[in-house]
């Protein structure tokens, strides 16, 4: 980010891990068979019933801009940034998922940081706050769609 030391970006990087690694524990406590595959961005986890993609975006302001654009802005005090659309990213990600996994349903998020502000109208993905993510993801109303097997091969897939 323009105008920041790097120790103020290492800070951030380190927030953002952080909170991957909680949910990560938080995910890991669910009941059920499960997998879990984190990176310093997003985490995939992979249980019996479904496949859920989840990504990061904790930043200290308001995220506007549109659905479909390829960037939003990224407003915090006096800056204004550009990222690359958090949407865009779930897309490559999930994209890069079906390639490995062969398996095409799978849902998606977008984690927000206790900072983030929001003002994007979005139908195609759901938001989830870090406060209420471990609830979202641990609901279960359908039947079993995979056996333990089957996700241990999604999961060694994914690593891959």
């Amino acid at each position: 980010i323009r105008g920041k030391s790097k120790t103020n970006i290492l800070k951030e990087k380190d927030i953002k891990d952080s909170d991957l690694k909680i949910l990560e524990i938080e995910l890991s406590r669910i009941k059920g068979y499960h997998k879990i595959f984190r990176t310093n961005k997003f985490l995939v986890y992979i249980n019996e019933y479904h496949i859920d993609l989840i990504l990061l975006c904790n930043y200290y302001g308001m995220l506007t801009g549109n659905e479909n654009d390829e960037y939003w802005q990224f407003n915090s005090d006096s800056e204004k940034n550009a990222i690359i659309n958090p949407i865009c990213e779930l897309e490559k990600i999930k994209e890069n998922l079906v390639k490995k996994t062969g398996i095409n349903k799978i849902r998606m998020y977008i984690l927000l940081g206790s900072n983030t502000r929001l003002n994007v109208k979005i139908s195609k993905i759901n938001v989830i706050r870090r406060n209420n993510a471990y609830f979202t993801l641990s609901k279960r109303n359908e039947k079993k769609k995979y056996t333990q097997n089957e996700v241990d091969l999604m999961y060694k897939k994914i690593k891959m």
